[in-house]
């Protein structure tokens, strides 16, 4: 069942109903606190954790030198 929210909440933002700062205190929240470990099989783990990482990479106000990185 948690994987059907995740996906809502990505779907949500991709579609463009949901911005960017609230996907990312919302999904970051919801995965890492209230998914468990054991709740995701391993494809759902590898998908939904590299959407978590990268999410650790988003800067709002990136430097000069973060923007060359793309």
């Amino acid at each position: 069942m948690n994987e059907y929210k995740l996906l809502s909440m990505i779907n949500t933002l991709v579609a463009g109903k949901y911005g960017v700062p609230e996907f990312e205190k919302d999904y970051y929240d919801f995965y890492l606190d209230e998914v468990p470990n054991s709740a995701l099989n391993d494809e759902e783990s590898e998908f939904f954790g590299s959407v978590q990482e990268k999410l650790d990479w988003v800067d709002e106000n990136p430097d000069s030198v973060s923007r060359s990185y793309g």
